[in-house]
């Protein structure tokens, strides 16, 4: 202890030493300690001689102190409260103590382990750290890899779905070249087939009325709403007091106006139905109380099925080109030239024109046709045109 005291002490303070400095004669003192006694000013000037307190020796005046930082390195592991080795540490506090600083100093009752122990310890912290740190990275790399692994999976995809798109594009633009050299080559004959198509100025309808369906004339399979506007086939017949089902009325519905002489137009929209006949009947109208009157009989009409169109007049069958689908059928009946027209009522396009001599009234007819397997279901619809100033004439 003594020793240590003498070593680590300064002469001055008797303290141990802070901030040590060595003289040329092989003394040390606290870097304070020999300013004091040396009268050292802010300047570093001293106003008396330079002596060694220790042995009194005289120093040359411009001697200044040589810092001693191997022994202040050596202080540092000595207790300043006890002048004893720093051999423990507390784990409460977290710093070195002296076995002093343990039984009777300020860190008494703490947890204190030797220098060894807490190195092994630290050691032991950094290892599970590292190993923490390591094993995070290796989940990064991995989440990474995953990651770029779906984002190369994506890429791919996309490049075939892009491929493919690109390629759907060329067919389609390869189909539109050839349709369009196709119009160019036949423009000339279409147009020289058109050229004495032409708009006529017609008179106004000598009876222009809206046309009503008659209930009365229906299949029993054939439901008219209330409204006597519309058509459609039903699958069980609706219960109602007729005694007689008209035989030859081939699920058709007549309408209550019957037209005899002028000129009359009416339309009927047919939608997308894959089945319908539109058409003309002339004869007594079939009603429930006239159970002895001949059936009403359809003799000239125009009949869709399934994308095919004819135009019909008794056993003449017409077959009709039309490159897109009718969606509503317009029909001229002119008794003063005695013909019987269809139109593409959407486009005015006459599609077939009969010259038949009427000499009798007729009634508008319309037959939706079976609806089966969910098909055929939509009704035919009465439309009243109410503005047709012109119609072509082939």
């Amino acid at each position: 202890m003594d020793l240590v005291e003498n070593t680590f002490n300064c002469p001055i303070c008797a303290d141990v030493f802070i901030d040590p400095v060595l003289l040329p004669c092989g003394h040390n003192f606290c870097h304070t300690c020999i300013n004091t006694v040396w009268n050292v000013d802010a300047m570093g000037s001293s106003a008396g001689p330079l002596f060694c307190p220790e042995c009194q020796i005289l120093l040359p005046s411009d001697t200044r102190p040589e810092i001693n930082g191997d022994l202040g390195k050596k202080v540092q592991e000595f207790c300043l409260e006890h002048s004893e080795e720093l051999k423990l540490y507390c784990k409460d506090d977290q710093e070195l103590v002296c076995p002093l600083c343990v039984i009777v100093g300020s860190h008494k009752s703490h947890q204190a382990v030797s220098l060894q122990e807490a190195l092994s310890d630290v050691k032991g912290c950094f290892e599970v750290c590292r190993d923490r740190v390591a094993h995070r990275y290796s989940q990064l790399r991995a989440l990474i890899a995953k990651d770029e692994q779906l984002m190369l999976e994506v890429l791919e995809s996309e490049e075939l779905h892009c491929g493919q798109w690109l390629e759907s594009q060329r067919e389609s633009l390869q189909h539109y070249l050839r349709d369009t050299d196709y119009l160019t080559k036949t423009s000339d004959s279409v147009f020289q087939e058109g050229s004495h198509l032409k708009y006529l100025e017609v008179p106004p309808f000598s009876d222009l009325r809206e046309v009503t369906l008659d209930p009365d004339t229906a299949h029993p399979k054939l439901e008219v709403s209330e409204n006597k506007q519309k058509v459609h086939w039903i699958r069980q017949p609706l219960q109602d007091n007729r005694s007689t089902e008209n035989p030859n009325s081939q699920y058709s519905v007549m309408a209550e106006e019957s037209f005899s002489s002028g000129s009359h137009y009416w339309e009927v929209i047919v939608w997308d139905k894959p089945y319908w006949l539109i058409g003309l009947a002339c004869s007594s109208k079939y009603k429930r109380e006239d159970e002895e009157s001949d059936t009403n009989r359809v003799f000239c009409y125009i009949y869709h099925g399934n994308g095919k169109y004819l135009a019909c007049h008794g056993s003449e069958e017409i077959p009709v080109e039309v490159r897109k689908q009718i969606r509503k059928v317009g029909v001229w009946v002119d008794f003063q030239q005695g013909a019987v027209s269809f139109y593409n009522a959407d486009s005015l396009a006459l599609l077939h024109s009969f010259h038949v001599g009427l000499k009798e009234a007729v009634y508008p007819t319309l037959n939706p046709c079976i609806a089966f397997s969910g098909r055929n279901t939509h009704p035919l619809i009465l439309f009243h045109p109410k503005n047709r100033g012109s119609r072509p004439e082939h």
